[in-house]
């Protein structure tokens, strides 16, 4: 579960992780929030992909080099006290606003616990002295039936909202866990197969750089298949739709404006 992983800054560490490793080489930031080229990972499929890269804009960059794995993201939210786990969550990133699966996710469904992931997070949360909420990502690939660990945050997942969906409620069971036995008492089991789908991440994803038309529109096919098929979405609740009306209004703003500087400036340049 815990891949070879080495250090590496500059292209000949990197070059050298690739012989160590092999290909195809994923590569990210230490801490997480740097990116790597305005991304979370990026990957190399070979030696020659490196002249590729503009590598003097992550020459400086410590980075970890690790053998790309297989499959899609698993995300394993939980609460713990002292080093013991409370409550356990885990859900699979579908999709991402990036094709290549590294981004945020935008089509994002509950599972069943792994066993295999349950056991790793119970270790990690006790050699840590764990006390609160995280996150621990794997990567599964359901063919092989194995895991790959990616890395362990001190938050939840940016899509906590999948929880509720699902009918666990983490943030509840933190804040009881610190209220002790007089506490409100909170589920801590959960519906499997309850699909979360992030819009406005979808709608974000289209401007992704140095994807062809194609592509976009095979993502606009599947925004719209999972907008059908989704229990619930991130912000907009048909109760109080004013929100996500106006993040989509300032998205659509944003987008319109993004899309005039590349017109203007792209035509002076062009001169």
């Amino acid at each position: 579960m815990l891949p070879p992983t080495r250090h590496v800054r500059g292209r000949d560490e990197i070059l050298r992780a690739g012989e160590v490793l092999g290909y195809p080489l994923a590569l990210k930031p230490i801490q997480e929030d740097y990116r790597v080229l305005g991304k979370k990972c990026i990957f190399l499929d070979g030696a020659d992909a490196m002249s590729d890269l503009p590598v003097d804009q992550i020459e400086d960059l410590s980075l970890v080099a690790q053998p790309r794995a297989a499959g899609r993201r698993r995300n394993v939210l939980f609460a713990a006290k002292g080093g013991e786990l409370s409550a356990l969550f885990e859900c699979e990133v579908l999709r991402t606003d990036v094709l290549d699966g590294t981004g945020y996710g935008v089509d994002v469904v509950s599972v069943d616990v792994h066993p295999a992931h349950r056991t790793a997070v119970e270790a990690l949360v006790e050699s840590l002295s764990w006390d609160g909420l995280g996150c621990a990502q794997f990567m599964f690939d359901a063919e092989t039936r194995t895991s790959q660990f990616l890395e362990i945050n001190p938050r939840t997942d940016a899509n906590i909202a999948i929880c509720q969906l699902s009918g666990i409620n983490l943030v509840a069971l933190a804040v009881s866990d610190r209220l002790g036995p007089g506490g409100q008492e909170t589920a801590r089991i959960y519906s499997v197969g309850r699909r979360l789908h992030w819009i406005l991440g979808d709608l974000d994803g289209l401007r992704e750089p140095g994807v062809g038309f194609l592509k976009r529109f095979a993502r606009v096919r599947a925004m719209v298949r999972t907008f059908l098929r989704a229990n619930g979405y991130v912000v907009y609740r048909r109760r109080d739709p004013v929100p996500a009306v106006y993040l989509t209004y300032r998205w659509a703003g944003e987008a319109v404006m993004g899309a005039l500087k590349g017109m203007l400036f792209g035509h002076r340049q062009s001169h």
